[in-house]
């Protein structure tokens, strides 16, 4: 039976009492390996998760310390549990360039893979979900994406212009998004905008969240008013936290968060349930992991998205019966006539 590890930290501190309820007072563990589950019959799946949370991960990410902590927990689950893939999922893929320095270190036997190819996939097909949801075409459609070149965004970027959409990319680096714009081979007619701030977004009637930038927070001045908009979120941890949601909603009742790349896993038990994530559903830089051990594909993923990898991890999901999971917010189902009222204010969560 093959076992693979998916490595990953907490999203906030808010996960401490969930992953680490033994040291309610004490000092953490560097890691914690916080479950382990079978799949199907024909594979071992094993979660490890740093004892860092997002934040702290950013803050510590240029000295050293959380690349030690990801290769010190790669190397007990090789030698300890006889792992043979790992996927890199949260910020564990950033730290390590996209999985890359870890390959090059030249300690790392295991097949790696950062998982979010099929996490790109999948928000394809999620915002396919709300065009449909809505009646509009994607050509109808404006969005912006936070973190447009980024690792995820820019291959949201790439299929979503050549979709037809109208886009607005976000991203700090004037040249970075020039040289996003330059690679774009879109429809002829749609409209592209590039921002280093969020104002633009105003424009937007879904917003896709794709950054670990921390000082690019969706607040409710960004957003247009009139007659909705939803903020499709893919960054974890979160872009928009709950606390911050309630806050936006008072100004822009008009606005829905939709908890992005999230896929069901129909007959797999992860053996522990993740806050603000419905039962029988994970993250897809998780259910890639799962779906590469299946498949005894003992390749490395790291760095850029390739296109076509990113479409074979579709095929995969259909053959394992993992789809994109159903709308929700915070963890709550988003009832299916949302988009058809006349607004979503009356929506609580």
């Amino acid at each position: 039976m093959r076992r693979f590890g998916i490595i990953s930290n907490l999203r906030n501190k808010g996960d401490i009492p969930l992953v680490f309820p033994e040291c309610r007072n004490g000092k953490l563990p560097p890691f914690k390996v916080w479950s382990k589950f079978d799949v199907f019959g024909r594979a071992k799946g094993y979660i490890i998760v740093l004892s860092l949370t997002g934040s702290e991960v950013m803050d510590l990410r240029h000295n050293g310390e959380v690349r030690k902590r990801i290769l010190d927990a790669i190397i007990y689950g090789e030698e300890q549990l006889g792992i043979e893939l790992f996927g890199l999922t949260s910020l564990t893929s950033s730290v390590t360039r996209k999985g890359q320095w870890l390959v090059d270190c030249g300690s790392v036997t295991a097949s790696l893979t950062h998982g979010d190819s099929y996490a790109a996939g999948i928000t394809i097909k999620g915002i396919e979900m709300i065009a449909e949801k809505i009646n509009r075409r994607l050509e109808d459609l404006t969005i912006a994406i936070i973190g447009a070149y980024g690792l995820i965004g820019k291959v949201l970027s790439t299929v979503l212009s050549q979709k037809g959409c109208s886009l607005i990319l976000i991203g700090p680096n004037k040249i970075k998004l020039q040289r996003l714009i330059n690679n774009i081979l879109c429809k002829r007619g749609i409209t592209l905008k590039v921002g280093t701030i969020l104002n633009p977004i105003r424009d937007a009637d879904i917003i896709i969240t794709a950054t670990n930038n921390s000082n690019a927070l969706v607040s409710s001045n960004h957003l247009k008013s009139d007659p909705w908009v939803v903020i499709y979120e893919v960054s974890v941890p979160p872009n928009l936290p709950y606390e911050n949601y309630l806050k936006l909603r008072i100004k822009r009742p008009n606005a829905v968060k939709i908890d992005g790349a999230l896929v069901s896993i129909p007959g797999i038990d992860l053996g522990v349930q993740i806050t603000d994530v419905p039962k029988g559903v994970t993250f897809a830089c998780w259910a890639e992991t799962i779906m590469q051990c299946l498949e005894n594909d003992q390749g490395d993923y790291v760095g850029e998205i390739a296109i076509p990898h990113m479409e074979k991890t579709m095929i995969w999901g259909r053959k394992y019966g993992f789809s994109h999971a159903p709308l929700s917010c915070f963890g709550k189902a988003i009832p299916e006539d949302t988009f058809l009222r006349e607004s979503i204010k009356e929506m609580v969560f």
